[in-house]
This record gives C-alpha cells, sequence and structure tokens, in this order.
C-alpha cells in the first residue's frame, strides 16, 4: 500500500503533524510520497518531495487566489493514483479535489482537517455557506475525516476521527537521549520559574503579551525556540531574562520541556479559528508533565481549565496573567498542584503514533 501525502507546502517539516505522519507509516505503507506547493523560492524543499505548484506567498492576495489553481492542481494529480493508494490530503483544499478525483479512480481519502478552511479568512456570507456545504460533502464522501475535536464542527459526520497532537514514541525517545546545551542549562539555573515559548513566534501567538510580561517580571526566565516573526519577539531576545534556542528539530523542542515550569500557548481571539485552536504543545505539555498557559477566549482548552492543569486569563488581560504567576511562583505547593492534575490528563492522551495505528488497521 502506497501513501501520496498532498498539502499546500514545500515539505513535510513544514507541518509537525505531517513529520509524524511520515514517521509513523513507516511500518505500514511500502512508499510514502509528498507533493506540495513551493509558495516562496527561497523555501527548503524534501529531496523526495514533488512540488506541484509554485509561487504565491503565504499572506497575499494572489495567494488566496492561487487557492483555485491548487485544487485544480490537485485533482489532476489524483488522476494519475491507483485504486490500492492511500491519499492523505491536508486540508479542504487539498481534501475536496481528491475525494472528487476517488469517485472515478476508487482509492481511499483521508482528510486531514488540521484547519478548518472555511474559518480561516473571512469569507462572503454565500461563499461560506457554499465552502461548509463542500466540507461537509467531503466529509461524507472521505474514507475518514481527521480532526483535533468536535468543537469546530456545526455537523456531525461519521467519518471523523479524533487525532490529539500529541508526540510520537520516536520523538519522545530521541528528547531523551538528546542532551541539553550546557550554555542554556547554566543561563537558566538561577531563576526560580521558567516559561516555554515554542513554534510560529508571531502576533497571533500572543507574543505582546508575554513581551509585557517578560519586561514586568525579571526574575521569571523565558525560553523561547522557534521561528521569529513578530518585532515583539525580536525585542524579546535582547532582555536578560529570555533565552533564544533557534528553529528546533521537534524532538530537540520536546527535550527543552524538562527545563520548564509552563509553556505558553495564547492565542488572539480577533481571529476567529483561534478560539478553537488545537495546540502541538498541548500534547508535548501533557507528556512532560508540564502546566499550560493559554488564554480564557480558547474553547478547545476547556479540559486543561476544567482539569486544573492550566493557568488561564483573558487574552489582553496582562496584569491578570502576571498576578497568577507571582501566586504559583511564590507558592510551590499551588504550581505542584497544576503539575499533579496535568499528570492524571496524560493517561487520557496516548503518543500520536499509537492513536495512527488505530487508523492504518482500519485501511487494512
Amino acid at each position: 500500500m502506497k501513501l501520496q501525502i498532498i498539502a499546500p507546502l514545500p515539505s513535510i517539516a513544514k507541518r509537525t503533524r505531517l513529520t509524524k505522519l511520515a514517521e509513523s507509516g513507516g511500518d505500514f505503507f511500502s512508499t510514502i510520497r509528498f507533493y506540495g506547493w513551493q509558495r516562496l523560492n527561497e523555501e527548503d524543499v524534501d529531496l523526495n518531495s514533488q512540488i506541484i505548484l509554485k509561487g504565491g506567498g503565504y499572506s497575499s492576495k494572489k495567494a488566496r487566489l492561487m487557492y483555485i489553481l491548487w485544487i485544480f492542481k490537485v485533482f489532476f494529480l489524483a488522476l494519475r493514483f491507483k485504486k490500492d493508494d492511500i491519499v492523505w490530503a491536508l486540508g479542504f483544499e487539498s481534501a475536496f479535489p481528491s475525494v472528487i478525483a476517488s469517485k472515478i479512480k476508487g482509492f481511499k481519502v483521508v482528510y486531514d482537517d488540521a484547519d478548518r478552511f472555511s474559518s480561516l479568512f473571512n469569507f462572503p456570507g454565500f461563499i461560506k455557506k457554499i465552502l461548509v456545504k463542500l466540507e461537509i460533502y467531503t466529509s461524507l464522501n472521505s474514507f475518514r475525516h481527521i480532526i483535533p475535536g468536535v468543537e469546530r464542527y456545526e455537523f456531525k459526520s461519521p467519518k471523523f476521527f479524533i487525532l490529539k497532537n500529541t508526540p510520537t514514541s520516536e520523538d519522545i525517545v530521541k528528547a531523551e537521549k538528546f542532551e541539553l546545551d550546557q550554555k542554556v542549562k547554566d543561563s537558566l539555573h538561577a531563576f526560580p520559574l521558567i516559561i516555554y515559548i515554542n513554534g510560529w513566534l508571531g502576533e497571533g501567538r500572543g507574543l505582546r503579551i508575554i513581551h509585557d510580561v517578560a519586561k514586568e517580571l525579571p526574575e521569571i526566565g523565558f525560553l523561547l525556540a522557534g521561528r521569529v516573526d513578530s518585532k515583539y519577539a525580536e525585542q524579546m531576545l535582547k532582555f536578560r531574562n529570555v533565552v533564544y534556542l533557534g528553529e528546533l528539530a521537534q524532538y530537540k523542542a520536546l527535550a527543552y520541556y524538562k527545563l520548564c515550569h509552563f509553556v505558553f500557548t495564547y492565542y488572539d481571539p480577533k481571529v476567529p479559528i483561534n478560539r478553537l485552536a488545537e495546540a502541538n504543545k498541548w500534547g508535548d505539555a501533557l507528556q512532560y508533565s508540564t502546566p499550560v498557559i493559554v488564554n480564557s477566549e480558547v474553547i478547545t482548552a476547556q479540559y486543561l481549565r476544567d482539569a486544573n492543569a492550566a493557568i488561564s486569563t483573558n487574552y489582553e488581560n496582562i496584569q491578570d496573567l502576571i498576578e497568577q504567576l507571582k501566586v504559583v511562583g511564590n507558592s510551590s505547593e499551588k504550581y505542584q498542584e497544576l503539575v499533579n492534575s496535568i499528570k492524571l490528563l496524560q493517561k487520557k492522551f496516548p503518543t500520536f503514533d499509537l492513536q495512527l495505528k488505530k487508523l492504518f488497521l482500519e485501511m487494512e
């Protein structure tokens, strides 16, 4: 059985869940191939990737228009696949044309819906209604519709398969073997409380908020890792209580949870889809018993709040977040309560590969 992965990205490495998929699928598929979209000339492309569309960038008007071209490119690509292939399509824009092609070719389509397309952009009302109907059609006609949780969906589908964003067993083993940078350990040693901020360090991820917190609380250490894409993140790199690791492989990013007391996962609620975010970092935090900092507007984090495994305040209420951190920083008992709570949650969510194994067995 061949696994054909289609995503509007230049490489598998650009999306953590695809990296996890490729790592987990090696024992189940004879071949794994990737087909993508190179949006910028300077982007790295995997040696085994086949780029079917180039240009447009990410946030431009041109990029949005090129999604139409992407849909047609995917459709004609999918017509080349064989009946016994499994097509893993990331996003509606990849899954919809794949499902249409599957009606002709007979292969199975896994609709990986990590970010619901109809909620990503502010579409006019009538266009959004059409998109929602097409999303429902794609869901009902796929082999499985992969979702991180049901909160984003106003409809039910018998094809739903909930896949939580937890680390893979392989990454956990590699993280345990990875030797942390001694200079980083020495730099953070003096801080009684350390907050981990990793992934995309952009404006929509609360960098303005945590910038002000770091400025106000010099006695707390902040460990940053990932792509700097915010003036606030750039300014933080100059703070004495901030250490920056650069962009890291997933297993290396996991390894540094061992140094940290909290992981920061803020999502700007002005963007509707952010209220329904499903952070990879929550799964990472569960594995390493690291309490989470998440803003109260994120509906999908309610299970963390209910379990007393997180600090949660309104996105713009910086002072409240500062006060909560002071309380926890001054009380080892309160912090330990958070740790104990997240340890209980850990048992409910297995590693990513174990979740996928159940899905792979259905394909046989």
